[in-house]
């Protein structure tokens, strides 16, 4: 699935735990934009489209308030 996604939004990871780590890459080398929201810095920070500092729990409702237009 993560090679054919037109988007792969990683929440809540470092993204340091192996083999699920290696998911939003395969979908990076597919071409798909990569959005991660994370309170912690991680390593496929620079590869990612949007990087998102803060909790999930926080940021995710934003998100959704932002993409309503409100």
């Amino acid at each position: 699935m993560a090679r054919e996604c037109d988007l792969m939004l990683v929440v809540g990871s470092s993204l340091q735990v192996y083999p699920a780590a290696d998911v939003p890459q395969l979908a990076i080398e597919r071409g798909a934009p990569l959005v991660i929201v994370n309170d912690e810095p991680t390593p496929l920070d620079v590869a990612a489209t949007v990087v998102i500092r803060g909790r999930s729990g926080e940021a995710l409702p934003e998100i959704r308030r932002l993409a309503r237009g409100g």
